[in-house]
């Protein structure tokens, strides 16, 4: 048959798994034609809307209307100059109307940089990701250098007066002794006093919830007590005891502001770690329905196993992104349920395992209350990992793969 010109001959009807008005806005796009003449096409008559061309190119067209969802066939052309006009529509008294001139023109070629909405979308959501993320590490690193590197050095044993602006808690920290190892300890070997520069009124020292040490400067600090400092103002610490000169430090708590400090950088993490992704998911799936409506195109054995493949590895984006074991092949399904069987078991194969492994999950955590739950959350997190990896290679091999104790629930 490759010898001779042919014709493509539309049957005015579509194919199957397609519905009529999906496909009529496709060969609208398709063939730069408006709505009221593509209903035309499908009025029940065969028309041939491409003539006198050879058959790699009929091949192409009829390609390209079989993507769109559209019946036709290629017909030999004995002799073009005699080729007779289409039949009259059923519905129809008139001759057959001028179509578009559909002989002079080609398919529309898939252009990914014609797609909506426009790939630039992406660069917005990966700003949604970063930006969060790097505000919130500045926040911390920034309240981290500000806590640790602020104080008042105290003479020990002396007294100074110190001007505080901000109330807050505030942490004593003793430093090494210059001379020889003594253990200081509260109230025994030295004793240190706090008071209002302006009422003389003594401030309660409290004995710290939990000794620590720190490391500023290369120097080690342990902390002993803490002070509770309600109102700005000035303040007199005299540190009396029998030991070598030193020197304390007064120094703003750690955890005091945690609502600002920690908190809220946190939160802002976390919205850009959960919003970020999920923009731009919204933005592929978009994406993949424009191009799937308008720019139909046949998926290939090899993609068509590597989608399968995928919808089975990226389940282990749980472990970045909150249900993403859930998200991602429930994604992949919706958005290839239209152009591949294959592609479509095993999304919602790999859907229903991670399902079922959830409620297993639950169950364990339950059991956990008599001990043996935390052997059975370490077996099923195996039995996760071990089976993914299994039906990842399985489907990227080609096969069909069935997850063992799997509820089926779609």
């Amino acid at each position: 048959m490759s010898n001779g010109r042919y014709k493509i001959v539309l049957k005015g009807t579509v194919l199957d798994g397609h519905t009529l008005d999906a496909v009529k806005r496709r060969l609208s796009h398709l063939l730069k034609a408006d709505p009221g003449r593509i209903d035309r096409l499908f009025a029940g008559a065969p028309i041939v809307i491409k003539k006198d061309i050879d058959y790699p190119t009929a091949s192409q067209y009829k390609e390209a209307l079989r993507q769109a969802g559209a019946a036709c066939r290629i017909e030999h052309l004995q002799d073009p100059a005699a080729e007779p006009e289409p039949p009259p529509l059923p519905d129809e008294d008139t001759a057959q109307p001028d179509y578009p001139d559909w002989t002079s023109r080609s398919p529309a070629v898939p252009d990914r940089r014609h797609l909506k909405p426009a790939a630039g979308w992406y660069i917005g959501s990966i700003a949604l990701f970063l930006f969060p993320m790097i505000i919130a590490g500045v926040m911390i690193i920034t309240g981290m250098i500000t806590r640790l590197s602020s104080g008042f050095e105290i003479p020990a044993p002396g007294n100074i007066n110190i001007s505080v602006d901000r109330p807050d808690t505030y942490v004593f920290w003793s430093e090494p002794l210059t001379m020889g190892k003594i253990r200081l300890q509260l109230n025994e070997d030295f004793s240190v006093a706090v008071y209002d520069w302006n009422t003389e009124q003594p401030i309660k020292i409290l004995p710290v919830a939990l000794e620590s040490t720190s490391t500023t400067n290369g120097v080690e600090r342990k902390s002993f007590g803490k002070i509770l400092i309600e109102r700005p103002g000035k303040y007199r610490v005299e540190v009396e005891g029998e030991f070598p000169p030193t020197k304390f430090v007064l120094q703003q708590s750690f955890l005091s502001g945690w609502q600002t400090f920690l908190l809220l950088p946190i939160l802002l993490g976390i919205f850009g770690w959960i919003v970020g992704p999920l923009s731009a998911v919204v933005i592929f799936v978009k994406r993949s329905r424009y191009q799937q409506q308008f720019y139909p195109q046949a998926v290939t054995e090899t993609e068509e196993r590597k989608w399968a493949m995928f919808s089975h590895f990226s389940t282990f984006l749980s472990f970045f992104v909150p249900f993403g074991n859930f998200i991602a092949p429930l994604i992949i399904w919706q958005v290839k349920k239209h152009e591949s069987d294959f592609i479509v078991e095993h999304s919602k194969e790999s859907l229903n395992f991670q399902i079922s492994v959830f409620l297993y999950s639950i169950l364990a955590g339950i059991l956990i209350i008599v001990f043996i739950g935390f052997f059975l959350l370490f077996a099923i997190c195996l039995f996760d990992i071990v089976m993914v990896i299994i039906a990842g290679i399985r489907a990227n091999d080609g096969h069909h793969y069935r997850y063992p104790l799997t509820i089926r629930f779609i």
